[in-house]
C-alpha cells in the first residue's frame, strides 16, 4: 500500500502542479468574493448619488445646476475616496433623462464590450471585458459583475484620451428597474483605490434605469472621477474643469442622439430619395459614415487602441498642429504608402450653432475649403431629429464625390467627410459591403468653451427630456478642431521616408482653412 507521502515523493511535479491549480483557484474565489463585497459598496453609493432630493448635490447660486457637495462626501468617508495622487482633481455630474428604449435592451448593451462602443460612437475610442466575475443569477443579469477596460476621448488632440480599469456590476432592485455602476479597482493592491499607473480613476459611477408606462426608460446618470489635470490644454480647462466634457451631460446626449439614430435608420420610413436609397443601403451608409468618423478620430487622439505613430515635428510656423502617421500597404506588400493625419485646435468668439450651420452649408463649402467646386447635396440621410443629424453625398462640378457624416446635440456637434468614388457610392446604396471602400478623412468637432453655463447646460422640460439652449447658445464662444489626413506613397524601398515638404503642405492647407473659417465668420 502506497501512502500519501509516498506518492508524494513519487510524483513531486504532479503535486506540486496540483497545489498550484488549487492555490490558482483559491486566489480566485478571494478576489471574486472580494469584488463582490467592493461592488456592493458601490452600488449602495451610486443610488444616494442618485437620489432626487440627496444633500450630495446642491443648486448652483448662478444657474440653478447642480454642484456636487465634496465636503458632504468627504464627511461620510468611502472607501473609495482615497488620497489624491498630484495633480489629480475631482469631478461629480449627474443628469436624467427619458428615452424610447428600454432596460433589458441597455443592460445587455452595457454587458458587451463592443456594443457599449459602438452605443457611444465618438466618445468611447475602445473597450474590452478582461474577466467575466459573475454571469448573474438564475439565468439572468442580476448579480453580473465584470473586469473591463475603457478609454474615452474627447474630440481634439489637447486633450489627453482617458483610459481606464474598472468593474461593472449590474443589479435589479424591482420589475424593470436596475443599476449599473463602475468603479475602479486594482486586484494587484486588493483595493477599490484603482490601477496606480492609471491617469485616471473612476470613483462609483453609473446609471439607474427604470422602465416607464408609456414606452420610456427613465435614466439618471452619474459620474464622478478623478484625473491628472497637467496634461489638459489651457483652452480646454474650462470645459473639462466644468465637468461636461467627460461627464453625466455627454454621456446622456450621446445616448439620446444614438437612440435617435437607430431608430431612424431601422424604421421603415423612406429617405428623401426613395427612389435611390433602400433600407439595406441606409444601413450600409451609416456603417460606413461611422467608420470614417472612428478612423478619422483615432488620428487626431491617440491611444493605445489606434495604430498611428506621434510624430515629433517641430520648427513649424503654426506650433499648434499636431501630426501622427501610420504606415499602409496592400495584400501583396509592394504598394507602400503613409498616412499623415494633422490636426489642430482653436478658439471661436462665436456659438457652436453659428460654426455648425456655416460648415453644413454645402453652398458656402467654397468659403472654407481651397477643393471645393459647387458642391450640392446628392444623397440625404436623415439620422436624428435634429436638422444637420444626417449622412450625405456631396457632389460638385468637377465629378468629385464626398460622404459627409454630420450630426450636433446638446454637448457638441462634428462634421467628418472623406471621398469617395461614384463605383463605391453605387455598391454602397445597393446595401454592398462597406468594409472595402478607401477613405482618407477630414472634417471639424465644435464643442463648448466651458466659459459660460448656457453652451454646456441642457435644458430639461417637465417630461425629463432636454433640448439645446440655443437663445443663449449665440452669445458664446466655442472650441473648433480641424484635421486632415493625406496619403503620401512611397517608392519601393523599405528606407523610404515621407518629404518634410508634405509636412509644410499638409500645415498650411490647416492653416488656410481656418483663416478661411474665420474670416468667412467675420472673425479677426
Amino acid at each position: 500500500m502506497v501512502t500519501m507521502n509516498e506518492e508524494a515523493m513519487e510524483n513531486p511535479i504532479t503535486c506540486s502542479s496540483c497545489e498550484e491549480k488549487q492555490l490558482r483557484a483559491e486566489n480566485a474565489r478571494l478576489k471574486k468574493k472580494l469584488a463582490r463585497v467592493c461592488a456592493l459598496d458601490a452600488m449602495k453609493e451610486l443610488i444616494k448619488l442618485a437620489e432626487p432630493d440627496s444633500i450630495l448635490w446642491i443648486k448652483s447660486p448662478d444657474n440653478e445646476k447642480e454642484v456636487f457637495n465634496h465636503d458632504e462626501y468627504e464627511r461620510r468617508r468611502s472607501s473609495f475616496n482615497s488620497p489624491k495622487p498630484n495633480g489629480f482633481v475631482t469631478e461629480a455630474t449627474r443628469e436624467t433623462v427619458l428615452l424610447c428604449t428600454n432596460t433589458a435592451a441597455l443592460i445587455e448593451t452595457f454587458l458587451d464590450a463592443d456594443r457599449w462602443a459602438e452605443m457611444f460612437p465618438s466618445m468611447i475610442v475602445g473597450a474590452e471585458t478582461l474577466d467575466v466575475l459573475s454571469n448573474g443569477i438564475d439565468g439572468t443579469r442580476n448579480g453580473s459583475m465584470q473586469l473591463m477596460h475603457a478609454e474615452i476621448q474627447l474630440p481634439t488632440p489637447l486633450v489627453p484620451v482617458r483610459e481606464y480599469k474598472f468593474i461593472r456590476f449590474c443589479k435589479q432592485h424591482a420589475d424593470g428597474k436596475w443599476a449599473v455602476v463602475d468603479f475602479s479597482f486594482d486586484f494587484g493592491r486588493n483595493c477599490p483605490n484603482g490601477d496606480p499607473n492609471m491617469s485616471c480613476k473612476k470613483l462609483p459611477s453609473g446609471c439607474i434605469l427604470q422602465d416607464m408606462p408609456n414606452g420610456f426608460c427613465k435614466i439618471t446618470w452619474v459620474d464622478h472621477s478623478q484625473y491628472d489635470e497637467s496634461p489638459v490644454h489651457q483652452i480646454y480647462r474650462p470645459l473639462v474643469n466644468s465637468g461636461m466634457a467627460f461627464g453625466a451631460h455627454r454621456w446622456v446626449a450621446t445616448l439620446k442622439r444614438h437612440c435617435e439614430s437607430h431608430a431612424i435608420l431601422m424604421s421603415a420610413v423612406p429617405s428623401q430619395d426613395p427612389e435611390v436609397i433602400c433600407p439595406s443601403g441606409k444601413r450600409t451608409m451609416s456603417k460606413l459614415a461611422q467608420h470614417m468618423s472612428d478612423y478619422f478620430w483615432s488620428g487626431i487622439c491617440p491611444s493605445s487602441a489606434s495604430q498611428w505613430d506621434i510624430l515629433p515635428i517641430n520648427n513649424l510656423r503654426n506650433g499648434d498642429i499636431r501630426f501622427m502617421s501610420r504606415l499602409i500597404q496592400d495584400a501583396s506588400g509592394e504598394n507602400r504608402s503613409i498616412v499623415l493625419s494633422a490636426s489642430t485646435s482653436v478658439w471661436m468668439p462665436v456659438s457652436r450653432k453659428m460654426v455648425f450651420d456655416f460648415l453644413c452649408d454645402a453652398q458656402m463649402r467654397g468659403e472654407w475649403d481651397v477643393l471645393s467646386n459647387g458642391e450640392h447635396e446628392m444623397v440625404h440621410i436623415a439620422k436624428g431629429e435634429e436638422i444637420g443629424n444626417s449622412i450625405s453625398i456631396l457632389a460638385n462640378s468637377g465629378n468629385m464625390l464626398y460622404l459627409q457624416d454630420s450630426w450636433t446635440d446638446s454637448f457638441g456637434s462634428m462634421i467628418v467627410y472623406s471621398p469617395i468614388s461614384m463605383q463605391s457610392l453605387s455598391m454602397l446604396l445597393n446595401g454592398g459591403d462597406p468594409s472595402s471602400v478607401p477613405l482618407f478623412p477630414s472634417g471639424f468637432s465644435i464643442l463648448p468653451d466651458g466659459h459660460s453655463s448656457n453652451n454646456t447646460i441642457i435644458e430639461t422640460s417637465s417630461d425629463g427630456s432636454g433640448s439645446d439652449n440655443d437663445d443663449n447658445n449665440n452669445n458664446n464662444g466655442c472650441l473648433l478642431t480641424f484635421g486632415l489626413q493625406l496619403q503620401i506613397l512611397l517608392d519601393s524601398q523599405p528606407t523610404s521616408k515621407f518629404a518634410y515638404e508634405s509636412v509644410e503642405s499638409i500645415n498650411e492647407l490647416i492653416s488656410c482653412t481656418i483663416k478661411k473659417v474665420k474670416e468667412a465668420l467675420g472673425v479677426e
